[in-house]
């Protein structure tokens, strides 16, 4: 009996086991990205991939994506621009201080909000010719932290996906007469 006791423990104790990871396996983040043409033509496009794909296709590219960012940060300094390093002490300042409404802009054609709020740099802007049209973005501080932690004028790419793997929920919302984006990330395929 006892035999049996510890026998039927050690199967529930490995199902159990054996459950939870495949939860876990299950539970990979992926990003998505739909795009959704209103009018006549009512077409649709959903890329959804995981995050880890997302990983994987960056460290095939990276090298050209870092030189051509290198090449605008160089174009930029010969003409007098910022460099990286300054927009790195720029973003330190930015983070440091705390929730406050960075930029505010009301004008006749929309009004725009950049923000830091709480974990995250909110960009808001809102169509006042065009009813319904708006631009939501969302960005954790933490993966432009991770963006900014690359040495010289690089970009820590991967390190920012890394973060994104974290997050849940919308990131851009884009809405205007012609057409919806949207990108978020979930643990749904």
């Amino acid at each position: 009996m006892i035999l049996k006791t510890r026998l039927l423990a050690g199967a529930v104790l490995a199902l159990t086991l054996s459950s939870a990871a495949a939860v876990a396996q299950t539970a990979k983040p992926w990003i998505h990205v739909e795009v959704r043409e209103n009018g006549d033509s009512t077409e649709k496009v959903n890329v959804n991939v995981p995050l880890s794909l997302a990983r994987v296709a960056l460290s095939a590219v990276q090298p050209k994506i870092e030189h051509k960012i290198a090449d605008g940060l160089r174009n930029g300094l010969e003409k007098g621009e910022m460099s990286l390093a300054d927009i790195r002490s720029m973003w330190a300042e930015l983070r440091a201080s705390g929730d406050a409404e960075l930029v505010s802009v009301d004008d006749k054609d929309q009004t725009v909000r950049i923000a830091r709020d709480g974990a995250h740099i909110r960009v808001r802007v809102e169509s006042k010719k065009e009813a319904g049209e708006s631009v939501r973005v969302d960005v954790p501080i933490t993966v432009v932290d991770a963006l900014f932690s690359g040495d010289g004028d690089e970009l820590n790419l991967p390190a920012a996906i890394q973060q994104l793997e974290a997050m849940r929920g919308d990131i851009v919302n884009v809405v205007d007469k012609d057409s919806t984006v949207r990108v978020w990330i979930d643990e749904r395929s």
